[in-house]
């Protein structure tokens, strides 16, 4: 890209941003975003895990397994609480 269009492009973006700063954050996205999707996939993943494991144990008839199971369950809404807590609010 040459210089001229990384400057008409540049100007694009501002102009944007001065006109719908909503718009211009929603496109490119906050800057913190990727801790989120890493923390919320880790959530997902955990909470699909423990569904799993809780069901295996009930279709098995293994305590053990939907005892692990209930606990990641219970673990999981303070977890995603705390993470929730912890991003910076957005602008």
């Amino acid at each position: 890209m040459s210089r001229r269009e990384r400057r008409t492009l540049r100007a694009i973006e501002v102009a944007l941003t001065d006109d719908d700063p909503d718009l211009a954050l929603l496109l490119c996205g906050d800057r913190g975003s990727g801790r989120r999707k890493r923390w919320t996939r880790v959530i997902r993943r955990a909470a699909g895990l423990a569904i799993a494991l809780f069901v295996a144990g009930l279709v098995l008839a293994v305590p053990a397994l939907m005892a692990v199971g209930a606990v990641i369950l219970l673990a999981l809404p303070p977890l995603a609480w705390l993470v929730a807590r912890s991003e910076p609010p957005a602008p």
